[in-house]
């Protein structure tokens, strides 16, 4: 399976639509940007338009702001300089999009045409100013967790985290119970909770430390079994959450040589 960033962004773009937190977060931030009317908004809108006009503002852009940050920012793996450069070429594009789309906003909120050349280069200089700023903050802070997150991570986490602990958000790492195969993607379950990767098993399997495959579908920790048995020429185990996950019969003679089967 090869990863593409179209399907990462998409991946992204799903978690922003269906975050409650996001959301109210924006529409909060649209509301107050109402109420202090920056620009000079009111002296052509009335409280409740400028209200609506800001909440759609900050909505419309945090949804174009987070599909092409998703498709182009560097990776945490590349060199600083590279890395930073690049975050903040994307913001640059960013700003550029989401100018297009204030123009062409208050051209029908306002009839302010957007093809007058001073006031549509004062909007996009403010537009990519803003998108620079909120882009490289964004990639700054995602980078580095909090010393609260980062004491839990590390209480539940081994001395040695795995890698592919690195690629979870911060709230859901923990030790590792398993590793399930969930259509293109990877489900990964641990002590702090589940969450899905764009990546093959097998990548997976490689970044993830102790354990083994039970399945063409499953991986699971060695330490977070609690059951194993036999269903036939096959098994089933049960991990520490309390699931139940079957044993290929491929598999069954690692689980004898590991001494969890007779």
């Amino acid at each position: 399976m090869t990863i593409t960033s179209w399907q990462l962004a998409k991946r992204e773009l799903h978690a922003v639509l269906t975050s409650r937190n996001i959301w109210v977060g924006a529409t909060a931030a649209g509301l107050v940007l109402g109420f202090a009317a920056p620009f000079g908004t009111d002296a052509y809108l009335g409280l409740f338009a400028r209200l609506l006009y800001w909440t759609a503002v900050v909505q419309i852009t945090l949804l174009t702001g987070t599909l092409i940050a998703t498709l182009l920012n560097p990776t945490s793996d590349q060199p600083p300089r590279r890395r930073w450069g690049g975050v903040t070429a994307t913001g640059v594009l960013i700003g550029a999009c989401v100018s297009v789309e204030v123009l062409m906003l208050n051209w029908l909120v306002f009839g302010q045409s957007p093809f007058a050349p001073a006031y549509a280069l004062s909007l996009a200089l403010n537009a990519v100013a803003i998108s620079v700023i909120v882009n490289l903050s964004a990639s700054w802070f995602g980078d580095r967790p909090s010393a609260a997150t980062a004491d839990r991570t590390q209480t539940t986490a081994d001395d040695i985290a795995p890698p592919l602990l690195s690629r979870l958000p911060l709230d859901k790492r923990g030790k590792l119970i398993s590793l399930s195969v969930q259509d293109h993607y990877v489900e990964v379950t641990t002590t702090s909770g589940r969450d899905v990767l764009l990546l093959r098993l097998s990548d997976a399997i490689r970044e993830a430390g102790d354990g083994f495959q039970i399945h063409r579908s499953h991986w699971v920790a060695s330490d977070a079994i609690t059951r194993v048995a036999r269903a036939g020429s096959a098994a089933r185990l049960t991990t520490t959450d309390g699931r139940e996950l079957p044993v290929s019969r491929t598999y069954v003679p690692e689980l004898r040589q590991r001494g969890l089967l007779p």
